[in-house]
C-alpha cells in the first residue's frame, strides 16, 4: 500500500505510495475498527471535501500574492487565471461530489450518527 519513500534524494528511492503517505493515509479511515460501508463512505466523502478545500486555500492564496502587488506584470495573469481555473473545477468537483454522499440514506447515517456526538461539519474552519 505505501511506504517506500525514503524523504530527500533525487526521487531514485520514491513509490507511488510513499510519495503519496498512502499507508497513513488510508489508515486515518480506521476501517480497521470494523465500521459499517455507509460510516466508511461518509469518513471517505469528507476527508476529500477537507483536502480539496486544503487545495482550494493554497489556490487562493497564491492568486491574492499575485494580485496584491500595486503593479501586477502581465506575465503573472496567465498564472492567476489558471490557479482561478483550478479552483472552478475543484468547486465543480465539489458539487458532484454532494452527489455521492445523497447516497447515504438517512437510516445510514442514523446507524453510527451516535458515534460522531456533538461534533458537526460546521467545526470545519474549511467547510465554514
Amino acid at each position: 500500500m505505501g511506504g517506500g519513500y525514503s524523504g530527500g534524494g533525487s526521487g531514485s528511492n520514491r513509490t507511488y505510495g510513499g510519495y503519496l503517505g498512502l499507508h497513513e493515509l488510508l489508515a486515518l479511515q480506521r476501517d480497521d475498527e470494523g465500521i459499517s460501508n455507509d460510516e466508511m463512505h461518509f469518513i471517505v466523502t469528507h476527508q476529500t471535501f477537507e483536502l480539496w478545500f486544503k487545495q482550494v486555500i493554497r489556490e487562493v492564496r497564491e492568486i491574492r500574492d499575485i494580485l496584491a502587488t500595486e503593479h501586477v506584470p502581465e506575465a503573472q495573469i496567465p498564472k492567476a487565471v489558471e490557479h482561478l481555473g483550478r479552483v472552478t473545477e475543484i468547486f465543480r468537483l465539489l458539487a458532484n461530489q454532494w452527489k455521492v454522499m445523497e447516497t447515504l440514506t438517512p437510516q445510514g447515517f442514523l446507524s453510527f450518527r451516535d458515534v460522531l456526538g456533538t461534533a458537526s461539519g460546521l467545526e470545519s474552519y474549511q467547510m465554514r
